[in-house]
Parts: C-alpha cells; structure tokens; sequence
C-alpha cells in the first residue's frame, strides 16, 4: 500500500514589502490549485501567512519563496506518516457501517416502542461514530494531498538618515552635548537606534518609538 504522508513547512524570511510578499503567496498558492488557510499582519514590519498546496507542486512552491525572498532566516520541513491511522479508522468505519445496517434491521423488526426507541438510541451513537471517522478520513486525505505552509515574513531593515549637527571640538574631561534628529520611514511603528561614540566604550542599542534621541558623553 502507498505511504500516506502529511508534509509541513515552516520558513521565516526577510522581505522588502510584507503586505506586497503576502499578495504574491496567496496568489501563488492559488494559481497551482491551493488556497490560503489564514493571513495576519498587523504591522508593518510583520506578518504570517498559511497556505496549503498540492503536495505535486511542494518543492516548485518553497523554490518560488526562496527567490521571493531577500534572504531565508530558517527553513523547517516536517513528515508525518498517517498510514496506520488511516488504515486503522478505515477498518474502525467498516464496523460501524456493518453495525449500522443491523441496526436498521432491527429497527425494522422492533415490535413495541420501548425496542425501537433502544435500537434507534443505539443507532445514533453509531451513525455519530460513522460522521466522526468519515470526517477524520477526509481530514487526512486533504493534508495528505495538500501541505501546509506557513511563512513568517519581517521587513528588511531601513537605514534611516540621521542628522546630528555641526561636529565639534571637544578637549579631555569636558561633557559633550550633542542631538540626533531622524524621521523613521511612514507607516514604521517601531525601530532601533544604536550610539557608537567610537572611543572603544561599548555601543548602546535602544528601541523607540519617538523620531528623537539625546544622549550625553565624556570623552
């Protein structure tokens, strides 16, 4: 018997536009036969997006990310063997099809009230049985024939112009006061900003969300 096999791809990549990488996803799924699952951005600098393909089309699917892609962060590919559950449950349905139809039978033949209304409680729990595993079976089928792919994708980072004024001339032991004025891309929530005074002390990294910064140093 053929393997039944539930493939997964998790990929976080650096884009330069999320909301234009996630369009593209979504309609390349949609142009070999997929569909997408689901979509979040709420940044603009963030986002997921799921989407299932034909198992056929995996490889042509992560190929057309990679270039879609400035650079892939990580690239994680997983297989589930399902087999032995589906043979498992397909043999389970079979009993409770062959019950079913017993039951029915005897539903047929009940003689009183009280017996046709405990065959036909019986029967229900059965028929739920039926729903339950033909809906497992078709679950497995569809993430079997269809993989699942789920992309992170964070926005290239963007070098902001900074102005910091006129330089200075500043002797051993003064305080110098100095402040850097810059205006984060539009539509950028958040950024980061690093100080290297150049003098060996260690670079300090911050993240803010207002457009300026002082900072006071001894040099």
């Amino acid at each position: 018997r053929q393997r039944i096999i539930v493939r997964t791809v998790d990929m976080t990549m650096v884009v330069s536009s999320v909301s234009a990488s996630m369009d593209e996803v979504a309609e390349l799924a949609q142009e070999i036969g997929g569909w997408m699952v689901s979509r979040d951005q709420h940044r603009l600098h963030h986002g997921l997006i799921s989407i299932r393909v034909p198992v056929g089309q995996l490889d042509y699917v992560i190929r057309e990310l990679r270039n879609l892609a400035v650079e892939v962060k990580s690239e994680i590919s997983n297989s589930k063997d399902v087999t032995d559950e589906f043979v498992d449950i397909t043999a389970r349905l079979s009993n409770q099809i062959a019950t079913q139809a017993a039951l029915l039978k005897l539903l047929e033949r009940a003689d009183t009230v009280e017996e046709a209304l405990s065959v036909h409680k019986e029967l229900t729990d059965v028929q739920e049985q039926v729903e339950l595993f033909e809906g497992r079976l078709k679950f497995l089928e569809q993430t079997s024939a269809f993989s699942l792919v789920n992309v992170t994708m964070n926005l290239q980072p963007i070098e902001m112009i900074v102005n910091a004024g006129v330089n200075q001339t500043i002797g051993v032991g003064q305080v110098a006061r100095f402040r850097a004025f810059f205006s984060p891309p539009e539509g950028l929530e958040e950024f980061t900003f690093t100080w290297d005074f150049g003098d060996g002390s260690a670079i300090v990294t911050g993240n803010r969300t207002a457009p300026t910064e002082r900072e006071d140093m001894r040099v």
